[in-house]
């Protein structure tokens, strides 16, 4: 389970996300991009790239805006991934919600903004990508309620949006095996770096 929260860090706070497993906790994750002042302002960007072992899959987990930064899904597939876990929270284009609360033409809107990107980081690194954007209205914001799963050769594997709700998709071992025969993997990256310039580490985690 990934569980979005948010965590104390001094006099900021950390855009964050426990990783739980059947044992218990394995991980608490810090969201590495933060794409605006408003963020910054009361935010401390992670500086971790999580691969962690869980149930015979490795796994990697960002949050958000770190969907924008392909430096990180070719690191984590480098590094043994083979799902990257995005949970979302995503208001924008609230314009587009109709006057009953209809949310079908925001959430089309963000599912063409975001299934590209998750198909091109699919394909050219060969994983499975999971985004789940919350639901409903909470303030002056408005969540779509996007869910979407895209597989290794960058077909998308299921799609909810508008409504609350659950996606539930099969991970193909041998739609993985064939898609990272078959890719052709980009330069590696001397380091990758968080929002605030500073390097992130790769951090290895299991529940075995």
């Amino acid at each position: 389970m990934i569980v979005g929260t948010i965590m104390r860090d001094g006099g900021k706070y950390r855009n964050s996300a426990l990783v739980v497993g059947p044992k218990g906790p394995i991980a608490t994750f810090a969201k590495m991009w933060l794409p605006n002042g408003n963020e910054r302002e009361f935010f401390t960007a992670g500086d971790e790239l999580m691969v962690i072992k869980s149930q015979g899959w490795a796994f990697t987990v960002g949050i958000c805006a770190d969907l924008d930064r392909g430096e990180y899904f070719a690191t984590a597939a480098k590094a043994g991934a083979e799902l990257f876990l995005l949970p979302v929270a995503g208001s924008g284009l609230a314009k587009l919600v109709g006057p009953d609360g209809n949310q079908a033409r925001q959430a089309e809107a963000h599912r063409k903004l975001h299934e590209k990107i998750m198909r091109a980081w699919a394909r050219r690194d060969a994983m499975f990508i999971c985004y789940a954007n919350q639901a409903g209205r909470s303030g002056n914001s408005w969540f779509p309620a996007l869910a979407m799963a895209v597989d290794p050769e960058g077909e998308l594997l299921g799609l909810h949006e508008a409504t609350e709700g659950m996606l539930v998709v099969d991970a193909s071992r041998d739609i993985l095996r064939n898609a990272r025969a078959a890719a052709v993997p980009p330069p590696e990256p001397i380091e990758i770096k968080n929002s605030a310039g500073h390097i992130i580490r790769v951090r290895h985690f299991s529940d075995l």
